[in-house]
């Protein structure tokens, strides 16, 4: 049996129901309109608040246009608390500038990462020839050394 990959976050939920009226005004926007948005919002919101605005900024963000549902995936559990946190105030702010009040923001933790950061010698240079492999031709005319 294959193991979850993510975690899903229950959705931040407006203060009343959305009314009729509300669906009927609702502005559909854009993926671009959302990333614009969502860029701002990381600027303003966060102020001196160095690891929010990571988050906010490296996050993937996806739009179900359907639902009005944008869902933002994060690599751990103190990113996602750092979101959740902020949360109200995000989707307020983002309503407002997107001109959308039935707009709701769920949060995902990304289980599997795809790719680990390369750390000692070996391994930055293993990832840059997965990338190009003619510099393992390079390093061996050159005659030079990347395990230590």
């Amino acid at each position: 049996m294959e193991k979850e990959s993510k975690q899903e976050v229950q959705p931040a939920t407006p203060s009343s129901e959305p009314t009729e009226e509300d669906y009927e005004k609702a502005y559909k926007f854009t993926p671009k309109e959302l990333q614009d948005a969502w860029n701002d919002v990381a600027t303003v919101l966060t102020g001196g608040k160095k690891d929010l605005y990571f988050t906010m900024i490296n996050g993937k963000l996806e739009l179900d246009q359907e639902n009005y549902m944008i869902t933002l995936t994060v690599r751990n559990k103190l990113q996602l608390e750092e979101v959740k946190k902020n949360r109200k105030k995000i989707v307020e702010i983002l309503r407002r500038k997107l001109d959308n009040k039935i707009l709701q923001l769920s949060i995902k933790i990304d289980n599997n990462p795809k790719s680990r950061k390369p750390y000692t010698r070996k391994e930055k240079f293993d990832h840059m020839v997965e990338k190009n492999p003619t510099l393992r031709d390079l390093r061996d005319k050159l005659g030079l050394d990347t395990k230590g």
